[in-house]
């Protein structure tokens, strides 16, 4: 088992010199230098169009509002990669990349379908806190 261990660190030097442990674990997701760059400007994006396309009283902008603001405010610090994606709690920064990306688009989706003006008296939703 050590001697695995060993081998294993020796090989990560060789081969994964500069690319972060977390990134050789996850297949499917091809390593991005730029990746918190794309996410600082994926949830830029995102709350621009919460703003402009969802009512307020939407519940559904309120939730994604108070996440995505947490979550820009994690990319926006002075905290590491590693640091972020444990606190966002989701693999790797590419893959929260992408999942900030599909919001970005179910956003969207959202205010085209109007999903707010259904009787709001029928379904009961808890906003996060």
């Amino acid at each position: 088992m050590l001697r695995t261990r060993v081998l294993y660190k020796q090989l990560h030097g060789w081969f994964l010199e500069g690319v972060p442990v977390y990134h050789e674990r996850l297949p499917g997701y091809e390593y991005d230098d730029e990746a918190r760059e794309k996410l600082k400007k994926t949830y830029q994006t995102t709350l621009t169009d919460l703003e402009k396309l969802l009512p307020k009283t939407s519940v559904y902008r309120q939730n994604v509002e108070k996440i995505t603001k947490f979550r820009l405010g994690l990319v926006e610090s002075a905290l590491g990669d590693d640091e972020i994606v444990k606190k966002i709690r989701d693999g790797s920064l590419e893959e929260v990349l992408h999942h900030a990306e599909e919001e970005q688009k179910l956003v969207k989706d959202f205010a085209t379908a109007k999903a707010w003006d259904g009787d709001s008296s029928k379904v009961k939703i808890q906003l996060l806190d």
